[in-house]
């Protein structure tokens, strides 16, 4: 049997109800369970009694499998401790898109039979995010979605520069540029006006927001290139941050650096059910189903 850690969300499972019939269909099939806290939510899991918890830190090592009840930001989360002990991730969703999961609320009796065996497996490619101040590093992160350059004044643009192993890209002012994988090409890279790539693509993408030139568009270019973006103030009041994956907003000073590379680490998503990249486009992006202004239905 195998040593699964569920990770539960409290926020998208107040009462621990979908917790609690998670951790009992997977006890009684024998397996070892352990249900995991997203850091920062502790206090939350009072409530929560006859099951182990611990915080998700200190128990992704030594997993079979990683069951996270939620939506794309918990996985976001768990991943930067699954992708360092190669520990697959199958997602149920509980929040609104759920594009990384693997289960659908409605599909938890698949879970009944749970072999390792007949999980489909996804390797997603991740980044390696690093934050340069005079030199030296002062944030470094993973990223399975993305790392985001953006202003902080609402109404002024900031002046960037995008080089590739040394190469300009790109020089703009506008909001500011997301670099982003696969994975992320379909989260906010895609709101932003960039393409959608097949998650398992060895690609990194390059996505302008809101660019004041008419050149400056989004680029697609090899996992073997390193991405180097500087903030180059104006000599006006301007401010950017730099964000990894939705996380805490960094703020950058003149002249900072952010290299972005790819990782020797990957995050593994698994699924249940035949849903393929494609599937998901079409259910959660309702592409098949929109309908084009100006032709009849």
């Amino acid at each position: 049997m195998a040593e699964i850690v569920v990770v539960a969300n409290p926020l998208r499972d107040e009462c621990f109800t979908v917790t609690r019939e998670v951790w009992n269909i997977l006890v009684r099939q024998g397996h070892s369970v352990t249900v995991a806290m997203p850091e920062g939510l502790e206090d939350h899991f009072a409530g929560l009694r006859g099951q182990e918890c611990k915080p998700i830190s200190k128990c992704a090592v030594g997993a079979d499998l990683i069951i996270c009840l939620g939506g794309d930001g918990t996985i976001l989360h768990t991943a930067h401790f699954a992708a360092r002990n190669n520990t697959p991730i199958l997602g149920l969703n509980m929040g609104s898109k759920g594009f990384m999961t693997g289960l659908e609320r409605n599909e938890l009796g698949l879970l009944e039979n749970l072999s390792l065996d007949d999980l489909v497996r996804e390797k997603r490619l991740m980044l390696d995010v690093e934050l340069e101040r005079k030199g030296q590093p002062v944030v470094s992160s993973l990223a399975l979605n993305d790392a985001v350059v953006i202003k902080g004044s609402v109404s002024k643009m900031i002046n960037l520069c995008v080089t590739s192993d040394g190469c300009e890209v790109m020089r703009f002012a506008g909001d500011g540029v997301i670099v982003s994988t696969p994975t992320g090409s379909t989260a906010y890279s895609m709101s932003a006006g960039g393409p959608i790539v097949d998650c398992e693509s060895a690609n990194i993408i390059l996505t302008p927001i809101c660019a004041h030139t008419l050149h400056v568009q989004p680029r697609v270019l090899s996992d073997k290139r390193e991405i180097c973006i500087v903030f180059e103030p104006s000599g006006r009041d301007r401010s950017s941050y730099l964000t990894v994956d939705g996380g805490d907003a960094v703020e950058l000073t003149a002249d900072d650096v952010i290299r972005v590379r790819k990782s020797e680490y990957y995050t593994v998503l698994v699924r249940l059910n035949g849903a393929s990249f494609f599937d998901k486009i079409d259910r959660k992006l309702n592409i098949k189903n929109e309908t084009v202004p100006g032709t009849r239905t």
